[in-house]
């Protein structure tokens, strides 16, 4: 989005909302990892959860990401990311219809 901004002005706007929007995202994973955390020991849970968050996404994600792109091209790692979620979501799919199977089967 912030490509098209053609003065500062439209440039403010759009990366407020695009921090808005990464604020949204970032808010939604702590509450997710809060949520799935055993209270008994939520903070250390908690700190180990936000410590893999952001040595996956700054560490391997991000200096992954640079080296995809110097050696393969755009095109090729957004195919391939495509790809990767694409299978992860099939699997996440499956089981889920394989748990709700068994639910049934049990009542």
């Amino acid at each position: 989005m912030l490509i098209f901004a053609s003065t500062w002005q439209i440039l403010a706007v759009l990366y407020a909302i695009v921090g808005f929007l990464f604020g949204a995202i970032y808010a939604t994973v702590g509450a997710l990892a809060m949520d799935v955390t055993n209270p008994r020991i939520a903070a250390t849970q908690f700190s180990i959860f936000m410590a893999l968050l952001n040595v996956g996404e700054v560490g391997i994600g991000n200096g992954l990401a640079g080296v995809l792109l110097d050696n393969l091209g755009y095109r090729r790692v957004f195919l391939y990311s495509g790809l990767i979620y694409g299978i992860a979501l099939l699997i996440i799919y499956t089981l889920k219809i394989k748990r709700n199977k068994n639910k049934r089967n049990t009542k």
